[in-house]
């Protein structure tokens, strides 16, 4: 800048200078907008798969009956069987033709060996079997 007689003028230089400061913070402004939106792609994307992560563990129903609806009569152990439901896993008392409970893993997407286990069904006797076989199958 020069000064003429307490007049500033801006020459060349000086423009290009404003314009290059100017440029360099509007950079880091967009720079700093895309990080946060980055960021916030980020965790929605953790957040829907810790979700669905979530849905896939869940632990088979454990009401109030539980203890008593899924007791065999003939040994009194708890028995369950683990198959296919409208292809997806699923999990029943050996009392009832419905499942008392169903996992968002489709067999589809299991090893042949698994699958073929599960069309047959998986008998199970007792709750920390059950919740064993559950995890590896839906993990």
């Amino acid at each position: 800048m020069k000064n003429k007689s307490n007049i500033y003028y801006l020459d060349e230089s000086d423009i290009k200078n404003r314009r290059k400061k100017a440029f360099k913070d509007n950079a880091m402004k967009i720079l700093a907008i895309n990080l946060l939106i980055l960021l916030i792609a980020l965790l929605i994307t953790f957040a829907l798969t810790l979700s669905q992560s979530t849905a896939n563990a869940k632990n088979i129903n454990t009401n109030n009956t539980a203890s008593t609806t899924y007791i065999n009569q003939e040994n009194g152990n708890i028995n369950f069987v683990i198959k296919e439901y409208e292809g997806y896993i699923a999990v029943y008392s050996s009392i009832s033709d419905e499942p008392i409970e169903k996992y968002n893993t489709l067999v589809s997407s299991l090893p042949k060996k698994d699958q073929e286990l599960l069309s047959k069904g998986i008998k199970v006797t007792n709750t920390k079997d059950l919740e064993k076989l559950i995890e590896d199958l839906t993990s």
